[in-house]
């Protein structure tokens, strides 16, 4: 996802903000690499099966986290504020 399109967002990360009373969030985006090819070469029903199995992965993973939350999803990525550094690196590890 493109840091612009961050933009829309901005007043749900603010309320995240606020909500876990810290000046500083991260913002993690994600991509799975290669979807666009997944899909044509498995085709579309079985590509979007696995993509829909990363983005409950992805959910699970992210339930172990008290301080973080989802903002959006689009396609195979994702939109996640974190209100600790140390907690976005362990989530991406």
């Amino acid at each position: 996802m493109d840091p612009q399109a961050a933009l829309p967002y901005r007043e749900q990360v603010e309320q995240f903000r606020r909500r876990f009373r810290t000046g500083l969030v991260t913002l993690v985006f994600t991509d799975l690499a290669g979807s666009t090819l997944l899909k044509q070469t498995l085709g579309d029903r079985e590509g979007v099966a696995l993509i829909q199995h990363h983005h409950s992965v992805v959910r699970e993973l992210l339930r172990q986290f008290a301080e973080a939350e989802e903002i959006s999803t689009a396609g195979d990525s994702f939109f996640l504020v974190f209100a600790r550094p140390s907690d976005a690196v362990r989530f991406a590890l």
